[in-house]
């Protein structure tokens, strides 16, 4: 009985030390693989070294690579290199881009060969200048307002100047939509058809309930509002100056086109 008895323990012990060696063999191959898999993310030939800028022509190429290399910087769990190739954060510099660049309208980043990534971008366009007196900021054609901009006295740009919130500056529409998209299109559509017209539009006054004041160069202004389309009320402007203003136009104050077909005027 009491040999069965040591044979047993001796046997359990063997099993015990077959386990703890079968363990530290588990360990050190997982280790080894686990090093190897690092040792590889670290090899210099797959880590970025070139970075290639296309489509841009106001933003500078440099600053942008900057960017980019600032968001390549560090290590994921202090292990893996965020310049290897195969595991560059793209989304987040993709994302993250436009939010601090926002002329980028799109961008996009491809992995052109080892060593080398290719970002290419879409810059939104100067299509208007949203001021308050001489603090300005472009404004894109769907209205986003993305840079700070110089004043131009001239008619560079259509100026826009909000009268709807006096309480807010330039900068709290940098990176906003000044407007709805498509009453943006309306007014830079209205603009264009006035310019046609003759003299042509300085600024237009973003006023509460959605009413523009069209400001021209000859010194009168054209009212509309956000449900006036911009083809139906320009024949309306056509209209009002043949039949009935005509030689008139330096002594008008201004034409109000919201009514449709009722269009009423005002000399000064």
């Amino acid at each position: 009985f009491m040999a069965r008895k040591d044979f047993l323990a001796s046997s359990r012990k063997l099993r015990r030390k077959r386990l703890i060696l079968k363990a530290i063999v588990v360990v050190i191959i997982f280790t080894a693989i686990f090093a190897g898999i690092v040792a590889f993310f670290r090899i210099p030939y797959f880590h970025v070294q070139k970075i290639e800028i296309s489509g841009n022509s106001l933003i500078n190429g440099d600053d942008l690579i900057k960017e980019i290399k600032a968001k390549l910087e560090g290590r994921y769990f202090g292990l893996f290199p965020k310049t290897n190739i195969f595991i560059i954060p793209k989304r987040n510099i993709l994302a993250e881009l436009p939010r601090e660049i926002k002329r980028i309208k799109n961008i996009a980043l491809d992995k052109k060969y080892f060593g080398a990534i290719a970002v290419k971008i879409e810059e939104r366009s100067n299509a208007a200048l949203y001021c308050e007196a001489e603090n300005c900021a472009y404004a894109d054609e769907n209205g986003f307002v993305f840079e700070k901009a110089p004043y131009f006295s001239g008619a560079v740009f259509l100026k826009l100047i909000d009268q709807r919130w006096p309480d807010k500056a330039v900068e709290d529409f940098m990176g906003l939509n000044l407007i709805d998209e498509s009453e943006f299109k309306k007014i830079l559509e209205f603009a264009g058809l006035v310019a046609k017209t003759g003299g042509g539009t300085t600024e237009v006054i973003l006023k509460k309930e959605n009413i523009y004041e069209f400001h021209t160069k000859e010194g009168w202004k054209i009212i509309l509002n956000a449900q006036n389309e911009p083809k139906s009320a320009h024949l309306n402007l056509i209209t009002a100056l043949d039949s009935n203003i005509k030689d008139k136009r330096t002594k008008l104050d201004y034409i109000d086109l919201r009514l449709g077909n009722k269009i009423y005027f005002k000399y000064k």
